[in-house]
C-alpha cells in the first residue's frame, strides 16, 4: 500500500467500488441470461402455433383440393350427359329426315 497523499487514503474505496462493479457486472449477466431463456421460450411457443398454422392450412388445402376435384369430375359427367344426350337428338332428327 502506498502512503496517502495528503491522507487520503482511497485504496480501500477503490476496493469497495471494484466489489460493486463486479456484482454489478454479474447481475447483469444473470438478467441477459434471464431474459434469453425467456426470448428462447416465446420463439418455442411462436415455433409451436406457427407448426400448427401449418398442420390446419395443410388440412384445409387437401380438403378444398378434394372439393374442387369432385366438382370437376361432376362438371365432366354432368358434360358428359349433355353431350350425349345431343348426340341422341341429332341421331333422331337423322331418323325424322329420312
Amino acid at each position: 500500500m502506498q502512503a496517502p497523499i495528503n491522507g487520503c487514503r482511497c485504496e480501500p474505496l477503490i476496493h469497495k467500488v471494484e466489489n460493486q462493479l463486479v456484482a454489478a457486472m454479474e447481475e447483469i449477466k444473470a438478467e441477459l441470461v434471464a431474459v434469453q431463456d425467456k426470448m428462447n421460450s416465446k420463439l418455442g411457443q411462436m415455433e409451436n402455433k406457427t407448426q400448427h398454422q401449418l398442420r390446419v392450412l395443410d388440412k384445409l388445402m387437401a380438403e378444398r383440393l378434394s372439393a374442387e376435384r369432385v366438382e370437376c369430375l361432376q362438371r365432366l359427367q354432368h358434360t358428359e350427359l349433355e353431350r350425349n344426350e345431343g348426340e341422341k337428338r341429332q341421331v333422331g332428327y337423322l331418323h325424322l329426315l329420312k
